[in-house]
């Protein structure tokens, strides 16, 4: 069949119809190489595709109270320089500071560390992550195209391996990769932070399995909750540690002169030597500086621990998960996918006939094309 296409550098719409026209029969009249394309890539997609799975999500949203953001009292931020500490006022969101301390390794660890008990079984979160997000045939499919026999070894051993204790400072080299592959995945693929509400801040923890989530959840909230309020007062902890043991040490220091000077009292009460007047003075002097320098520390002492409590900062849960959680499938099902496949088959068988056509009608330089 032979069609006449006048290839010029202008086309009027007429001609642009009827080329239209003739790259619709010319892939009309090759239906089966479309077919063909359409179900090579159809049954490449369905058997490439892994069926749909389950996936469990346990939300808590909670709210972070920053603590009193006013000025310190005063002469505290001079009293914690005597000790070598700043304490800063500090402008940082602190709630964009409490999720920073979420993804940290330091309190993922904590989380993945921490015993629950999911089907049963109670073991270190880590060990069921390992198990419900299915590592071991991950390991096992990496140990196929590993390319050397030390390699294959290695990520075998790691498809079964568990953790026996939480000492990370102690964890060899294949037990820090594996705790490194759970920490990362988690934490880009699983765990979700963020504001939903005016104030009120989201974790959203997902997984194949109903208990592991509502554990991670739970595990991730309580860690956070205890790490972020710890770390936010460490220096006001530290000066409140060393303002009390000052008060302590002036507190036994005025005990010992004030025994002293009572000491000194009953023994000399019937003299009135000169040389005995002027210890007398000298013991009531002391007391009188220590008692000073004592009721001064008090104060001080008060005033950091009132201070302390002021800054200390606490996250307040709002809902928690409860059973049963919510689910939905993670995926497209395989039939979904040979279908998928299917259409771009056929649009890449399309997309080349109408490249071959074009390139045919250049070629004939105004001559008929047989389609």
């Amino acid at each position: 069949m032979e069609h006449q296409v006048q290839h010029t550098d202008e086309i009027s719409l007429k001609e642009l119809i009827l080329q239209g026209i003739l790259y619709v029969k010319y892939c009309l009249s090759k239906w089966y190489v479309i077919l063909i394309a359409a179900i090579i890539f159809g049954i490449l997609l369905y058997f490439n595709s892994e069926e749909p799975k389950r996936e469990y999500n346990a939300q808590v949203t909670f709210t972070v109270n920053a603590g009193s953001s006013g000025p310190q009292m005063p002469d505290l931020g001079g009293l914690a320089s005597t000790f070598g500490l700043g304490i800063g006022g500090g402008g940082d969101n602190p709630t964009e500071s409490a999720f920073a301390f979420l993804r940290t390794r330091e309190v993922m660890s904590r989380v993945l560390f921490s015993k629950a008990t999911v089907q049963e079984n109670n073991d270190f979160l880590i060990n069921h992550c390992l198990e419900y997000f299915e590592y071991e045939e991950k390991y096992k499919k990496a140990a196929d195209k590993a390319d050397t026999k030390e390699q294959q070894d290695l990520l075998i051993e790691m498809s079964t391996y568990r953790f026996k204790n939480d000492s990370i400072e102690l964890f060899s080299r294949k037990e820090n990769k594996l705790f490194l592959s759970v920490y990362q995945t988690l934490i880009s693929e699983n765990l979700i932070s963020g504001e939903v509400d005016a104030g009120i801040q989201q974790i959203a923890i997902s997984s194949p399995q109903e208990e592991l989530s509502y554990e991670l959840a739970m595990n991730s909230y309580n860690t956070l909750d205890e790490y972020y309020t710890s770390q936010t007062i460490q220096k006001q902890k530290d000066l409140l540690d060393k303002t009390k043991a000052r008060e302590d040490s002036l507190r036994r220091a005025l005990s010992s002169a004030e025994y002293q000077l009572a000491k000194f009292s009953d023994k000399s009460s019937r003299l009135i030597f000169a040389t005995d007047q002027t210890k007398r003075g000298e013991l009531e002097r002391k007391v009188m500086m220590l008692s000073t320098m004592y009721g001064e520390a008090v104060k001080n002492l008060e005033m950091t621990r009132y201070t302390m409590q002021e800054k200390t900062p606490f996250i307040q849960a709002v809902d928690l998960p409860i059973y049963p959680l919510p689910s939905e499938m993670n995926g497209n099902s395989r039939v979904k996918s040979a279908i998928i496949g299917a259409l771009a088959g056929a649009l890449f068988a399309i997309i080349i006939l109408c490249a071959i056509l074009f390139f045919r009608i250049v070629m004939a330089d105004g001559e008929p094309v047989d389609i």
